[in-house]
């Protein structure tokens, strides 16, 4: 039987090796992202310290049942262990939020809780 194959040469050509040297900083940038939002994620499920207090409370970032059970929502606590949730706060406000930034997180939590 005669079968085609793929050399090293033939696959660069067509283009399915991609050498990490060569990818573009677009593609760069991405993973930069992705890993940046990973560890961000990371340092949320272990109850962040913020360094910001309110009514004299050091306040706390992290991750909550949102309110239907589908999901989860980033939120503010009042304590070291996110166990006392204040709505007295939003997490956006509270890190003057960059929107994309925060989109890309929403989308991993969303995409990590999908069934």
């Amino acid at each position: 039987a005669n079968k085609n194959y793929i050399d090293c040469d033939k696959c660069e050509e067509y283009e399915c090796f991609v050498d990490e040297d060569d990818l573009d900083d677009s593609v760069e940038s991405q993973n930069e992202i992705d890993e940046q939002i990973s560890e961000f994620i990371g340092d949320l499920a272990g109850c962040q310290e913020t360094g910001v207090q309110w009514n004299n409370l050091d306040l706390y970032t992290g991750v909550m049942c949102s309110p239907y059970g589908d999901g989860v929502e980033l939120a503010v606590f009042v304590d070291e262990y996110c166990t006392m949730y204040t709505n007295q706060k939003n997490f956006t406000t509270l890190f003057n939020a960059d929107t994309d930034y925060f989109t890309y997180v929403e989308d991993y939590i969303k995409t990590a809780f999908k069934e």
